[in-house]
Formats: structure tokens, C-alpha cells, sequence
């Protein structure tokens, strides 16, 4: 799935997140966690949401393109890709880090997610 820029540069984060809802016209309705654990920065955490269905989500990410959102509609032919990109000076890692924890707390970890935490638990033993 290619990935468009959205072509605004958001002044924070909440902002981004907002447009990415908007576009995808859609409501939020479960976490999206970050499963796989070569993503250290993220693993075992909600770092978005998505539809019931999983064919729409929005997701905060932070990676070399600075702090960005994410939205991903799995519904168009082929599937959409937009990056909603934050203000450099605004967001910094910290702040990403700062979201992903806040939306972490609202809810248990799923099955799946505690079985793979354990597996690696055990590996780095």
C-alpha cells in the first residue's frame, strides 16, 4: 500500500488525529495495538484505533519522517494510505510516547498480545 501525504502540516498532534478521522469518516471504536515486537519504541501499546470491522484505523507513529499520523482505509480499491504530518517543533518522540501510554492505560492487554510479551520475556532470559 503506497502512502500519500496528506498535504498539511499539523500544529499538533491532536489536530492530526482529527483530520485523520475525519477523512476516514468513521468512529473509533477499538485500540489498535502494536503487536510486533521488533518495534521495540511501541510494542504493547495502543498507538490508535480502528473500526470494529479493522478495515479503517488511524494510528500514531514516530519514525525518521518526526511524528505523523497514519490513517489507513482497507474499504478503497487498492487500500489507502494518508500520512498527516505534525509541526517539527511541536512533537517530539516524548509527546508520541506521552499519547501511546495515556490510551495504553484505558484497557487490558489482549491474549495475544500478553502471549507474545511472555514469549519474549523468556527469550531474553
Amino acid at each position: 500500500m503506497s502512502e500519500i501525504r496528506c498535504g498539511i502540516i499539523h500544529n499538533d498532534i491532536e489536530e492530526a488525529i482529527r483530520h485523520a478521522r475525519q477523512s476516514l469518516a468513521c468512529v473509533d471504536s477499538e485500540p489498535y495495538w502494536a503487536m510486533r515486537a521488533n518495534r521495540n519504541a511501541n510494542f504493547g501499546n495502543v498507538i490508535g484505533y480502528q473500526t470494529v470491522d479493522k478495515l479503517k484505523r488511524w494510528r500514531l507513529d514516530y519514525d525518521e519522517k518526526g511524528a505523523h499520523v497514519n490513517e489507513e482505509d482497507f474499504t478503497c480499491a487498492p487500500a489507502r494510505k494518508v500520512r498527516h504530518e505534525v509541526h517539527p517543533f511541536i512533537s517530539k518522540d516524548l509527546m508520541v510516547t506521552l499519547f501511546w501510554q495515556k490510551w495504553t492505560r484505558r484497557y487490558d492487554k489482549p491474549a495475544e498480545l500478553l502471549e507474545r510479551e511472555e514469549i519474549l520475556r523468556k527469550q531474553r532470559q
